[in-house]
């Protein structure tokens, strides 16, 4: 690499270049892509950086404190910009270009000496600049993604976009990644299906499948699950996970979950109207996020119906976000109503187990995770009846999810748990063989 001295020309390069390189844009705007090929090609023309590789930038700025789900967001200021500046100058990397404002930075390309390099650059930038600020006596994280276009690479593909081809497949455990021709079919896809999700609700795209769950001792239905799936009409079925990440990065998660829980509850009130269901405990999925819309404790309310025989119960994913008090306060509130609240895919954090006697959750939803193979592993076992009859004696309702095999429900069974879910008894269904089902009580009822 440089000399401290080059360095220090770098640096001062950066500061300028920050502010030269987007006259004309805003805080929080990106420069157009013509303008940052017209700084490559300017860049191409030194005979240092002609084998540069291209890497974007998406800095999202959160001022502390700040719940994981909100962003308050600030207008870049010069003490900010300087500090953004001297945190890239600490990674030993030449940065010959910078462009974008200061909340949305885009564009930089540097002066690497091996294709091994990018990736060593852009995992120390990602750590570099995830480390708090401290901007004008306040706390300032960003959290940083990364996309990264090498020049080697491409053939025809226009540089800038290719970055942020790869600048869009990041996520929270994969901060930088570096494009490909496959990962453009996959950002490709991901924009079909964001655009055509909105859509989905209303043109009756997305459809529910329900689980039951079986309590382990007389194996007889103690709650259902419900369950969306999306049928689009050229992909066809669209993996659950899949769609629902792109819903949680809009505000369609919030339609979406409304939707399922009206549907859901109407389709379970008919069956327990029609004598094929005593009352019944109706688990739907949500994200803390949507716990926290203002509006969300009146949707629930507006839907529960006076004197419903469905008992209502959300599941929440096992996480920090479950120990904020405002999650927790919306929890108990709707207790009020006799709406039950899941720890849903809980993995065995003892510290978290700990924790649970001041939460207000009466149930534990143990994931696949723990649950998959423990009649293979009798240390899990040991380790998961402490567990499992910590939760039972703090009065939580255990259900294990995910049982697949008579082997595991004997285990389990004997661990403690109170119920189980999975495909041994029935996968999600249609709700037309769900209500079969019912009607020929054909359960697969596990026999030890």
């Amino acid at each position: 690499m440089s000399d401290p001295s080059t360095r220090m020309n770098m640096r001062r390069l950066r500061a300028g270049n920050l502010e030269s390189a987007t006259p004309a844009v805003e805080a929080g705007t990106v420069p157009t892509l013509d303008a940052l090929k017209r700084m490559l090609e300017r860049a191409k023309t030194d005979d240092e950086v002609g084998s540069s590789h291209l890497m974007a930038f998406s800095l999202r700025l959160r001022l502390l404190p700040v719940s994981q789900w909100g962003r308050v967001e600030s207008p870049p200021t010069a003490e900010l910009a300087a500090a953004v500046v001297e945190r890239m100058a600490e990674v030993d990397a030449e940065i010959v270009t910078i462009a974008g404002s200061v909340d949305r930075v885009r564009g930089f390309v540097f002066n690497l000496g091996r294709r091994d390099d990018a990736d060593n650059v852009a995992n120390r930038l990602t750590l570099s600049l995830r480390k708090p600020f401290e901007i004008e006596g306040q706390l300032v994280h960003f959290d940083a993604r990364i996309g990264v276009a090498l020049l080697s690479d491409l053939e025809d593909e226009d540089e800038y976009e290719a970055a942020e081809i790869a600048l869009a497949a990041t996520d929270e455990s994969t901060p930088y990644r570096t494009y490909s021709p496959r990962l453009r079919q996959g950002v490709e896809r991901t924009d079909l299906l964001r655009r055509d999700l909105s859509s989905a609700i209303a043109e009756d795209q997305l459809l529910l499948h329900f689980q039951p769950i079986l309590g382990v001792v007389d194996r007889r239905m103690v709650g259902i699950e419900a369950f969306v799936r999306w049928e689009h009409p050229t992909l066809g079925e669209v993996d659950r996970p899949e769609f629902l990440r792109l819903a949680e990065s809009t505000s369609l998660i919030y339609g979406i979950g409304q939707h399922v829980l009206v549907r859901s509850l109407e389709q379970v009130a008919a069956w327990v109207k029609d004598g094929l269901l005593d009352q019944s405990t109706l688990w739907v999925n949500f994200t803390p996020a949507e716990l926290l819309r203002a509006d969300f404790k009146s949707m629930v309310r507006d839907c529960l119906a006076p004197g419903s025989p469905v008992t209502l119960g959300i599941d929440l994913g096992e996480g920090p976000a479950l120990k904020e008090k405002a999650v927790c306060d919306v929890v108990r509130a709707l207790a009020l109503d006799d709406v039950r609240a899941a720890v849903d895919n809980f993995g065995g954090d003892f510290s978290f187990l700990r924790e649970l006697a001041r939460l207000p959750f009466d149930t534990l939803k143990f994931g696949r995770s723990v649950v998959g193979g423990i009649d293979e592993e009798p240390d899990l076992a040991t380790i998961l009846g402490v567990a499992v009859d910590l939760a039972n004696r703090r009065g939580l309702l255990t259900i294990a999810t995910g049982v697949e095999t008579i082997e595991e429900y004997t285990i389990l069974e004997g661990l403690g748990f109170q119920a189980i879910q999975g495909y041994l008894a029935a996968g999600p269904m249609s709700p037309s063989d769900f209500e079969a089902a019912l009607r020929d009580n054909r359960w697969v009822a596990p026999s030890p």
